[in-house]
């Protein structure tokens, strides 16, 4: 990945976000498509109505009066919706992991003293 999209100069929330953002992309582009719309019994599934609300959403947005098509738009919908949403969850943990990792290192300090 190269600038303008990521650089290593950025701030680490911007880089997981651009990093997630292209992980989580590629990783649901295999959640849809023909066999993503029915379960084992052929009925639909709640992934197909997980779709419908997009469509719902994203056609409500306008753009000097012109209306998107939820349709048209629902694969880059749920890329992105579904990137950033792991990118999120990527920066939660790191936050996580970093906050134990300076609570261990205050306590190892105490101790020292």
């Amino acid at each position: 990945m190269q600038p303008p999209m990521y650089n290593w100069t950025y701030l680490r929330s911007m880089k997981f976000a651009e990093l997630g953002n292209a992980i989580g992309r590629a990783m649901i582009r295999g959640f849809y498509g023909e066999g993503s719309s029915h379960d084992v019994n052929g009925t639909s599934s709640a992934f197909e109505l997980h779709c419908q609300c997009f469509i719902n959403q994203y056609s409500n947005y306008s753009v000097k009066h012109h209306f998107l098509n939820g349709t048209a738009t629902l694969e880059e919908h749920l890329e992105d919706n579904g990137g950033l949403n792991i990118a999120l969850q990527i920066t939660r943990m790191v936050e996580h992991w970093n906050g134990l990792l300076e609570d261990l290192c205050s306590i190892a300090v105490l101790g020292l003293q």
